[in-house]
């Protein structure tokens, strides 16, 4: 469901041609102090300076880190009714099947991605695969003459490059002083097939996983959708 106007849909596709063709849904009322982002209510904008850019508006004050900005907005300066605390983007979108908070839509699609969720079974290959049967157009899916899932990877002390001292990785050349870092390197989706790609036709970068890609219109890098409309469709999708 699109929380703004209560509209549902049944794809990811579908809400974002609403999202877009509703030009309301993109007036920049508000605009964030710290990167310009426009923002159609004072909330979202607020959320997305405190969230995204570590930006308090009270203090006028930048933060290097989620960390830094929690800890001064949960010092004592920020303690009284006149100041907000950390936003509800820190609760930012559940888990549909076990309700673990994540403060945005890329943390829980990562969650499912890991099998972390105790209550679905879920991996990376299951999601991928769940995600391409509801995107048969390739809207943000990549198509593929051939997809089998994960590829396995794993080095032996053949890797080890007596030049550098270390162990290299076949693909990428990167350097590793223990075998088994490098065996975690190949273990994570790095080096897997990129199945994804952003919707934007301007832009179509590709992505390894569904979390790389939401990330990735999370960051409004390409101008797409904002950060609020990302969280609404993660959200639509899962109910």
């Amino acid at each position: 469901m699109e929380q703004s106007c209560g509209k549902e849909f049944k794809t990811l596709a579908a809400l974002i041609n609403h999202l877009e063709s509703e030009s309301w849904h993109y007036a920049p009322n508000w605009e964030c102090d710290a990167c310009g982002a426009g923002f159609h209510r004072r909330k979202q904008c607020k959320d997305h300076e405190i969230n995204c850019c570590f930006y308090c508006e009270d203090c006028e004050q930048q933060f290097s880190s989620w960390h830094a900005i929690s800890q001064h907005l949960n010092s004592s300066r920020h303690r009284g009714p006149s100041h907000s605390s950390v936003s509800d983007y820190q609760k930012g979108v559940s888990c549909p099947f076990c309700k673990a908070p994540y403060q945005a839509a890329s943390g829980v699609v990562h969650h499912l991605e890991r099998g972390c969720c105790p209550n679905a079974p879920l991996d990376r290959d299951t999601l991928d695969q769940e995600v391409r049967r509801r995107d048969p157009d390739g809207f943000i899916c990549n198509k593929l003459l051939e997809w089998h899932g994960t590829v396995s990877y794993h080095a032996t002390s053949l890797a080890y490059n007596s030049r550098y001292g270390q162990y290299e990785c076949y693909f990428c050349g990167d350097l590793f002083r223990q075998l088994s870092s490098l065996n975690q390197h190949l273990a994570s989706p790095r080096h897997q097939q990129e199945l994804y790609h952003c919707p934007n036709r301007k832009c179509l970068k590709e992505f390894t996983t569904l979390a790389g890609m939401v990330n990735h219109l999370e960051s409004e890098s390409c101008r797409f959708l904002r950060f609020g409309a990302v969280q609404n469709g993660i959200r639509g999708c899962s109910e």
